[in-house]
């Protein structure tokens, strides 16, 4: 599993000037595991930077606000995929 502190340092890389050609497409990243750390384990793989990706042409940057982590954020998203919210 990736460390708390790479997901940080992952987390401050700049949209701007990234080459969005060379960032990774979820539109076909399928979810492994049962849990939500399962979960973001098989999303890390298939993506490396969970902040910084894109969806078909168009860069993503994803930030939060407040004190929840990346994972804390992502165990409530898939929890409420999972209940049908």
């Amino acid at each position: 599993m990736i460390e708390r502190d790479e997901l940080e340092r992952l987390s401050r890389l700049p949209l701007d000037g990234a080459d969005t050609a060379s960032l990774p497409d979820i539109t076909g990243v399928e979810l492994a595991g049962d849990t939500a750390r399962q979960r973001l384990e098989s999303l890390v793989r298939q993506v490396g930077n969970p902040y910084l990706f894109r969806v078909g042409k168009t860069a993503v940057k994803l930030s939060f606000s407040g004190d929840a982590t990346l994972e804390e954020r992502l165990r409530q998203y898939f929890t409420a995929l999972r209940s049908g919210q």
